[in-house]
């Protein structure tokens, strides 16, 4: 895992810029940022919120508590080794160009969002495409329905859902287990009228691939401009196991 130090200097060589230059644009001290850099010391908030703006980059991309997709391999065969170290390259990528575009969305800021807005829809466009919503269900549901699926949700990429009916076509063919575990989760979800955050386990087959890994998941009981109730769903992945390839 890269320091917040090596971040910065990873993040000045991408945009082509010296430490140095980007600390007289940011108003920091170079000597100083220069040597916790180089000695492995804690650099102080204060900097990074500084340089952040330079850096065209959002404070998260900084955080070295940051949460990251890990793709793990399910067996010592060399060509699952491979596999995994390829895609874990390529999610490290991903995660970090999504951080800095602004469309990986943290659980913490969905959590803030709904706090600040009372679990209405309002100022929703910045979370629009990153979570899902979902007709309340009722006890009695064979599967959750879903009303809007983001395209960056993590449900939409995980799957690769094309929209609400391939949803269904593929979340119904879980084991019955599974999918009675979601709906009551919904169920309980609008019954107590608040959020909830778990890390969920989750272990499926998808077009006779089996999928498994760990995600963090918060669901919240919202209402739209009409008043009508959905259930939202924002998800990050922790873990994923990489099927093998039968090419």
């Amino acid at each position: 895992m890269l320091t917040v130090g090596q971040r910065i200097i990873q993040r000045c060589s991408e945009l082509g810029i010296k430490l140095k230059p980007a600390c007289d644009l940011a108003g920091v001290e170079y000597p100083t940022l220069h040597q916790q850099i180089r000695k492995n010391r804690p650099i102080p908030f204060a900097t990074i919120d500084k340089l952040a703006p330079v850096l065209q980059s959002p404070l998260e991309l900084f955080s070295e508590r940051r949460s990251s997709i890990m793709v793990t391999p399910f067996s010592s065969d060399p060509r699952v080794t491979k596999a995994s170290k390829a895609a874990n390259k390529h999610l490290k990528d991903a995660e970090l160009k999504a951080i800095e575009s602004g469309t990986e969305i943290t659980t913490d800021a969905i959590l803030d969002w709904l706090d600040r807005e009372g679990g209405r829809l309002n100022n929703f466009e910045e979370f629009r495409d990153s979570v899902d919503l979902f007709f309340p269900a009722q006890e009695f549901d064979i599967i959750v329905r879903p009303a809007h699926l983001g395209k960056y949700s993590l449900a939409t990429r995980f799957f690769d859902l094309k929209g609400p009916e391939d949803y269904q076509e593929k979340v119904s063919l879980f084991d019955p287990g599974t999918l009675s575990e979601m709906v009551a989760t919904h169920v309980a979800v609008q019954q107590s009228s608040n959020y909830r955050v778990d890390d969920v386990n989750i272990v499926v087959t998808v077009n006779g691939k089996e999928i498994s890994g760990r995600y963090r998941r918060v669901m919240a009981p919202v209402i739209d401009e009409n008043d009508e109730p959905f259930t939202l769903v924002g998800a990050r992945l922790i873990r994923a196991v990489l099927p093998l390839s039968n090419e």
